[in-house]
């Protein structure tokens, strides 16, 4: 997930470019996975 945080923020790049890139199957299965992870963060 750091590396889709780098790729969205740093090099501009949009949700589904992101997914197809880790390799996710669906974009929205990676924007699930990556919210989790980023509220995870948030509560640290």
């Amino acid at each position: 997930m750091k590396t889709a945080r780098r790729l969205i923020i740093e090099e501009k790049r949009n949700v589904n470019e992101v997914a197809d890139f880790l390799g996710y199957s669906s974009p929205n299965h990676f924007s699930a996975a990556f919210k989790g992870f980023t509220a995870f963060r948030r509560q640290s």
